[in-house]
């Protein structure tokens, strides 16, 4: 299996490489709302994670300017699975910043993390918020058109409302964009089973790596946050809401994770993962992909 975002680059794991314990304790720290501390153990874990690419080939000595990303315009051609860490990593630490109102250090973290994944609307959306609380109210609105984000209805929408907000801020009133009338509804699965019997087959790798993607969403701090908050309200409102609340939880997470691989968006595109992981992994009995399927059913059920 090639080095990819579901397979941990050599060079990035050994006893001196902490970079994944100093991120699960920024995600801690963001869920408990410490945002100052959580920016302090993402950034730790950046320079962690990659010392070279953070300017810096000493992976125990994380500390000056190495831990800002000093280096960041020096990126040479990682692993993939690198580069999407290295992403992510950048992308947490700009909402910790953004949540502090700490708008100039989150551009410059949001627009690290597009110098790796510019196809991201993530990072992307948080480089225009950070421009609407600096007041650059054009770059902010001319940002917010951008091909990130326009990939999906979902995202176009919530552009849409962004730019609302920055005219509100800039005019005192919103110029008015249209809305776009609602999408048709669709099944929620295909109406004919034969439907994408056209589809790409995919490889084994392919179908687990298009899980990884889906289990990291899932494992970014927003993520964690709006899980919690779900897993809350089923308790407090009993077990039988459980469905309707935590479905269209995943359902939309399980989406941003795949959006990158071009599908769909919503159950349709799930629903046509799935198809092409049955066809892929008929008869196999492979347990990487079984924990990673087990993994990922985790997060809808009941927390002991």
């Amino acid at each position: 299996m090639p080095t990819t975002f579901a397979q941990p680059a050599e060079s990035v794991e050994g006893e001196e490489c902490q970079w994944r314990a100093s991120r699960a304790n920024g995600v801690k720290a963001f869920r408990r709302g410490d945002l100052h501390a959580a920016d302090e153990c993402f950034r730790d874990a950046l320079a962690r994670l990659c010392p070279v690419i953070m300017g810096n080939d000493d992976p125990t000595e994380p500390a000056g300017d190495a831990r800002d990303g000093g280096g960041i315009a020096e990126i040479p051609q990682y692993e993939t699975w690198t580069k999407q860490w290295a992403a992510e990593l950048l992308s947490c630490r700009a909402a910790a910043l953004l949540g502090q109102k700490r708008y100039r250090a989150a551009l410059a973290q949001a627009e690290g993390a597009l110098a790796l994944r510019d196809d991201w609307a993530k990072p992307a959306l948080q480089v225009c918020r950070a421009r609407l609380g600096l007041g650059q109210y054009e770059k902010a609105l001319e940002g917010s058109r951008g091909a990130s984000l326009q990939a999906t209805p979902a995202l176009r929408e919530e552009a849409r409302r962004f730019r609302a907000r920055v005219e509100k801020a800039a005019y005192g009133r919103v110029l008015g964009e249209t809305p776009p009338p609602p999408p048709p509804r669709r099944p929620r699965g295909p109406a004919d089973p034969c439907e994408w019997d056209h589809v790409e087959l995919l490889t084994p790798d392919a179908c687990k790596d298009r899980l990884a993607a889906v289990l990291a969403r899932c494992e970014e701090a927003d993520a964690i946050k709006l899980l919690d908050e779900a897993h809350a309200a089923v308790t407090r409102d009993g077990e039988g809401t459980r469905e309707q609340v935590m479905k269209p939880l995943m359902v939309r997470l399980q989406a941003e994770g795949l959006v990158d691989f071009g599908y769909p968006s919503g159950e349709r595109g799930i629903a046509q993962f799935g198809m092409q992981m049955r066809k892929a992994m008929r008869g196999s009995d492979d347990a990487e992909f079984r924990g990673l399927v087990g993994e990922l059913s985790t997060y809808g059920r009941p927390r002991a």
